[in-house]
């Protein structure tokens, strides 16, 4: 009897805090990223590799990041096995 009241209590909280996070999602835009506009002049991206080389630092970091991952990686293993 108690625990049928317990099941009840704990299924109301259940239902009311889906209730109240389906309320907050209905709320908000589809997608928050509708109005903004990321497109950038191709003159000023020429003036800017100029001065910053982008094509040259963009793969210099993504190799930097990967070595960084595969680091992390090998020492999560190394721990995990106790090496």
């Amino acid at each position: 009897m108690i625990a049928d009241i317990v099941i009840l209590f704990i299924n109301l909280l259940i239902t009311l805090v889906v209730g109240i996070i389906n309320f907050i999602t209905s709320i908000l835009p589809e997608s928050p990223f509708v109005t903004v506009n990321l497109s950038i002049p191709s003159h000023l991206v020429g003036m800017v590799n100029y001065i910053i080389p982008l094509n040259l630092i963009i793969p210099v970091f993504t190799a930097w990041a990967g070595a960084v991952v595969a680091y992390k990686f090998v020492k999560w293993i190394m721990h995990v096995l106790k090496v």
